[in-house]
């Protein structure tokens, strides 16, 4: 890979003399490239939000108090830098405080991942609790988390997490689910922790004792649901949509001035967001 950098970076050079405008999906990208290449003007962000044509609450979720039985979800790709297996280790920890509670992940996973996750799940005796499923269609997975209590986003720190947004976050604060997420500054930028129950990352002690907070305090639970949707209605899909839509419009009718407004617009816009 090292000996590949330096065409990489030509390569990323060319392509940002000779396009119009560039797109990307998190500020913490955003910044990078800037660093890099100059001219924050020339980029636009359009987060990968959740598609409210899919996602949207479900008004019979209940609300009560969980002593027992708690059902966590993850769905997304299966892998180190996401922290399933932390997720699974946090699960053993919450069946001690929430006995019965369950985790159903759905992704895809790689084979020798998952050979891991299958070894940890009997080391910690969750065969029966844990609950590993093929990939399925966004609509399927908006059904399955309409019975889920939690959300689990259990992402590693690393540099690239460091900079990357949860696509899933996204959907379930789209969706009204509780979600407990490892403290990573790009979700920070739009749920502050009014919003999201934040855990230290790598941490299943961590993820398990704000999960169990959660059950037992109803109504904390379902007020952080509500603070989430309404943060992501300030970045949801629609918005980003007309987002897009502005930029391309000034690109085709030649006002690039329009498009660095339209982007200072949106820098405003983000900096007005909860922290």
């Amino acid at each position: 890979m090292a000996k590949l950098r330096p065409v990489l970076k030509l390569a990323e050079r060319l392509s940002f003399r000779i396009s119009d405008h560039w797109f990307v999906a998190s500020p913490g990208f955003r910044d990078r490239l800037v660093q890099r290449l100059g001219r924050p003007e020339k980029f636009s962000l359009l987060y990968n939000t959740a598609d409210t044509r899919v996602f949207s609450p479900c008004p019979e979720r209940p609300f009560d108090r969980i002593e027992s039985g708690a059902r966590l979800f993850y769905h997304g790709t299966m892998a180190e830098r996401f922290g399933v297996d932390v997720a699974i280790q946090a699960l053993a920890e919450l069946r001690k405080t929430i006995p019965g509670s369950t985790l159903d992940a759905y992704g895809p996973c790689d084979a020798d991942y998952r050979r891991r996750l299958d070894q940890l799940i009997a080391d910690l005796a969750l065969k029966d609790c844990v609950r590993l499923h093929e990939p399925v269609s966004l609509e399927r997975i908006r059904r399955v988390l309409d019975n889920a209590d939690l959300g689990i986003v259990p992402y590693q720190r690393d540099d690239f997490m460091e900079l990357a947004f949860s696509t899933k976050m996204f959907e379930y604060a789209a969706s009204g689910l509780p979600i407990v997420a490892s403290r990573l500054r790009p979700a920070l930028l739009v749920f502050d922790d009014s919003c999201v129950a934040y855990a230290t990352p790598g941490n299943p002690v961590s993820f398990a004792r704000h999960a169990a907070a959660l059950c037992l305090a109803p109504d904390r639970r379902r007020k952080m649901a509500e603070n989430a949707f309404k943060a992501h209605e300030s970045v949801s899909g629609d918005v980003m949509a007309a987002r897009y839509r502005a930029v391309i419009r000034g690109l085709a009718s030649g006002r690039r001035g329009e498009i660095a407004d339209e982007a200072g617009r949106a820098d405003a816009a983000e900096g007005a967001m909860p922290r």
